[in-house]
């Protein structure tokens, strides 16, 4: 049993491992699609570790918590730098629309 809660956290691992790799490597031109396999792999963790607390004692599963948790702590910090890049470009374009609809008001009051 103890092998299988082992295999198991090797799975998770792996696939913590991919969806932080993703993240990292987002860019304009692959941010869709790597979304999505973020969050296709990140349902296939939610799952397994809703199943991994069905057969096992969470006594058990507690001894691998310090090993995930790193993954976590990364994936979340790689997910906040994503979303503050992507609030800056919306402030961005913001502003600049702003500007572009000053001057049309600007021009329009020149007439």
């Amino acid at each position: 049993m103890e092998s299988n809660i082992e295999k198991d956290i090797v799975i998770l691992k792996n696939d913590l491992d991919k969806i932080l790799f993703n993240l990292e490597n987002v860019s304009v031109n692959t941010f869709e699609s790597r979304m999505e396999f973020i969050n296709r792999t990140l349902a296939k963790v939610q799952k397994k570790r809703e199943d991994l607390l069905n057969i096992h004692p969470v006594e058990e599963l507690r001894k691998f918590n310090p090993e995930l948790e790193n993954y976590i702590k990364q994936i979340v910090k790689n997910f906040d730098n994503i979303i503050a890049e992507k609030k800056a470009e919306q402030e961005k374009i913001s502003s600049e629309l702003k500007k572009l609809n000053n001057k049309k008001k600007l021009t329009n009051y020149s007439r």
